[in-house]
């Protein structure tokens, strides 16, 4: 008999259904507002779910159907599970009401039926990922997510650059897949089983060798998607050819889902045992924070600053979760717990503010015809309520006490400095690699989005586009100020 839970996360996905045939069937004027009304309702059903996963600390699995010669789907839904479902549910509300007006700029420029499909049928991908109980509900709900990802990625296929980045990203998140599906092969063989519960049961019984190689395979697949340094380069050429709604999504809770992966593997089913995997994902996520920063500083493209910003913001999340991992294995819980927080914290934080600076970029370049900073300038005057939120959104990523971009930020470097109590020189040495990284991101940060802000709404229009651009629309607004007060209560 279905319980609650079951019953809410159903009628999540049935709306998503109901919602793309009805796109199919509606005239394409319609589409902004079919979209968003179910995207909406999708979207507080997944957030009521995972609410009610929250509440009482984990569903126990269920099972969906049975398919031939591979076993059965199992889902299941502990309290990481729920954080994530209720994160990307936030989210998906504020860019489904985004959408309603947003998307009507692009009536008769796109398919805005097969926009709908795919973005509706996204959603329940995007929840069904963290609640996935078993390798193969896993591995669907991921393959499902990267193709309707590309999808939406070439929305204006006509275009060469739109092609070439959609096709750049599908290359990458496949091989990425491949890198995961190779490290759940080892673990389900190792288990005897696909299920999650199976494989979690066996871990402690595998060789260093075959832990190493799990984390690997497991760390470079998420890493593709999370945008890790070496394999960042396609979320710079995606973010500036896709529609501001599918920016937002994708920076705001496609990434996540990476860092999901992380931590679902890493920190449940395969426990590290050393610090070196720590290591490693603390000292990639330093070296991505300020890669990401440095080509955020020097970019004039608003949605190239945004994408280059959201290497660094997973990059600082990836420093938490490593710090956590090495101080787990030392025997330091309590600081590995504080670590843990610092960087779910902040992956909460970046879902708001990345969306929110998302939409405002969105507006401005629907307004503004346009997103070079060269380009705008005074629109404070001209979008007053824009500039508003979007000003949260810039003191929260520039981590400016006391938003909530730098309390996360400062319980990062705080758990770094713990590091002291630790008696591996090595360890310590890649502890202060880290934290220095992590100071001069935090710096880079602030000047520059000071930069980004002063240049786009202050001082005096530097084109025509600009001095003509008028405030974005009432859902527009409304969907940035909901994002803006999320920020602010974090």
């Amino acid at each position: 008999m279905m319980n609650t839970f079951e019953y809410v996360l159903f009628l999540c996905f049935a709306l998503s259904g109901i919602g793309i045939l009805v796109s199919i069937f509606v005239r394409e004027r319609s589409i902004p507002g079919i979209l968003a009304m179910f995207g909406i309702l999708a979207g507080l059903a997944g957030l009521i779910a995972g609410y009610i996963g929250l509440s009482e600390g984990g569903i126990g699995g269920f099972s969906l159907w049975s398919l031939p010669k591979l076993g059965v789907l199992q889902f299941a839904a502990d309290k990481l599970s729920a954080l994530f479902v209720v994160v990307s549910s936030i989210a998906i509300i504020a860019v489904s009401l985004f959408s309603s007006g947003y998307l009507k700029a692009y009536i008769g420029h796109i398919n805005l039926k097969a926009f709908s499909i795919s973005y509706l049928a996204l959603l329940v991908s995007i929840i069904a990922i963290p609640i996935a109980g078993d390798v193969f509900s896993f591995l669907i709900a991921w393959e499902t997510m990267s193709i309707l990802c590309y999808l939406l990625v070439n929305t204006e296929y006509k275009r060469g650059e739109t092609r070439r980045a959609a096709y750049l990203m599908l290359a990458v998140g496949e091989v990425g897949t491949l890198a995961i599906a190779l490290a759940f092969i080892i673990l389900a063989n190792e288990a005897g089983s696909t299920s999650f519960s199976a494989i979690r049961a066996a871990a402690p019984a595998l060789t260093p060798g075959l832990r190493w190689a799990v984390f690997l395979l497991s760390f470079f697949g998420f890493a593709t998607k999370v945008g890790l340094v070496p394999v960042n380069f396609w979320l710079p050429r995606a973010h500036p050819v896709v529609p501001a709604n599918i920016s937002a999504l994708l920076s705001g809770v496609i990434l996540n889902l990476g860092i999901y992966g992380i931590l679902r593997v890493n920190f449940d089913l395969m426990p590290v045992a050393t610090s070196g995997p720590g290591i490693v994902v603390m000292i990639i996520g330093a070296i991505s924070s300020l890669v990401g920063i440095l080509y955020a500083t020097i970019e004039t493209d608003l949605k190239k600053i945004l994408a280059h910003s959201s290497i660094e913001n997973m990059g600082i999340i990836s420093v938490g979760l490593g710090a956590s991992l090495i101080f787990q294995t030392l025997g330091q819980p309590v600081y590995a717990s504080i670590a843990l927080i610092a960087g779910l914290y902040h992956m909460i934080n970046h879902s708001m503010y990345k969306s929110l600076l998302f939409m405002g970029a969105g507006s401005v370049d629907v307004q503004a015809h346009g997103r070079d900073l060269d380009r705008l300038g005074g629109l404070l005057k001209r979008m007053p309520w824009t500039g508003l939120f979007f000003l949260v959104g810039t003191l929260s990523i520039a981590a400016m006490p006391p938003f909530n971009g730098f309390v996360s930020e400062w319980l990062t470097l705080q758990s770094l400095l713990r590091s002291v109590e630790l008696a591996s020189f090595g360890v310590k040495i890649a502890f202060v690699v880290a934290g220095v990284a992590l100071a001069l991101t935090a710096g880079l940060a602030v000047t520059c989005f000071v930069r980004v802000f002063a240049m786009s709404f202050l001082g005096m229009p530097r084109s025509t586009d600009a001095s003509g651009a008028t405030e974005t629309g009432k859902s527009a607004l409304v969907a940035m100020a909901f994002l803006a007060i999320v920020s602010l209560t974090l």
